[in-house]
């Protein structure tokens, strides 16, 4: 993982989310599109239609405690988003297993709570 920090820092089209895109996968943050301007109901088809090019996919599921103990016992990065600690907003932040290991915004202050897990997981095996 390369700790890539997000260039939007507001509470209105901030872009963490591509910035935890770019930090798993070790790509620049300007070489993944801007999905996040486009309407938040096209986020996931536009990350998508990005990772199917690349050979991933994109998966995100409900937090839920009992999983905690499944994910904190493997060694893989993944996301994971809730409440921002700054506004009224969701955030994300890249975790590996139990430890949040980078917050794309220079606070680094984490999540006030999680709601969601997102994995990148390989779409096909060349």
């Amino acid at each position: 993982m390369k700790k890539v920090y997000q260039t939007i820092l507001r509470k209105e089209g901030g872009n963490c989310f591509r910035a935890c895109f770019a930090s798993i996968l070790e790509i620049g943050i300007d070489d993944i599109p801007a999905f996040e301007k486009k309407p938040i109901d096209e986020w996931f088809d536009s990350i998508s239609d990005f990772l199917k090019n690349k050979g991933y996919n994109y998966i995100e599921y409900e937090y839920q405690e009992d999983h905690e103990y499944s994910l904190g016992k493997r060694d893989f990065f993944h996301m994971r988003i809730g409440k921002s600690p700054r506004f009224d907003c969701d955030h994300v932040v890249v975790y590996k297993g139990s430890k949040m290991v980078h917050d794309p915004h220079p606070d680094n202050e984490g999540l006030k709570s999680i709601k969601n897990y997102g994995l990148i997981i390989l779409s096909e095996i060349k």
